[in-house]
């Protein structure tokens, strides 16, 4: 799996992410599942994460580290909990764009989302999700 995100805090330059890992992949129940683990940077401790496609949404459940859990419908507002070791704080995540495009060889996800905490303004991401079959080395 990779994940390319991009959050854009008011006044401030974007900020860029890329994570890479190795997930495992299944079906069950007429959804998609990806759980892979992700590590925070300053930490040891890794984040387990699982992302569900489903028809025309998609959530993604981050427990460990970090616990949170996040839902992607367009022109849905979804609010969550957000737990870091700082303490935690609630979010409200307006989902503008979601795309999920599928082939044999790989799934794509596009999300376009806004986060507001306390009807602040906190920032405008993109996410870009790509998933795909390992490929046999030689």
């Amino acid at each position: 799996i990779r994940i390319e995100a991009i959050q854009r805090y008011p006044g401030q330059k974007p900020e860029k992410t890329v994570t890479e890992a190795g997930a495992e992949y299944f079906l069950r129940g007429g959804s998609r599942y990806v759980i892979f683990e992700e590590s925070q940077e300053g930490f040891t401790e890794k984040v387990k994460s699982m992302l569900k496609i489903k028809n025309n949404s998609v959530e993604l459940t981050k427990k460990g580290l970090i616990h949170s859990h996040m839902f992607f419908e367009e022109e849905v507002t979804f609010a969550s909990e957000y737990k870091t070791p700082f303490g935690g704080f609630m979010l409200d995540m307006h989902t503008k764009k979601l795309e999920v495009r599928e082939t044999p060889a790989e799934i794509v996800i596009e999300i376009e989302y806004s986060l507001e905490t306390q009807e602040q303004a906190v920032a405008d991401c993109n996410i870009r999700i790509i998933i795909k079959e390992k490929q046999s080395e030689g």
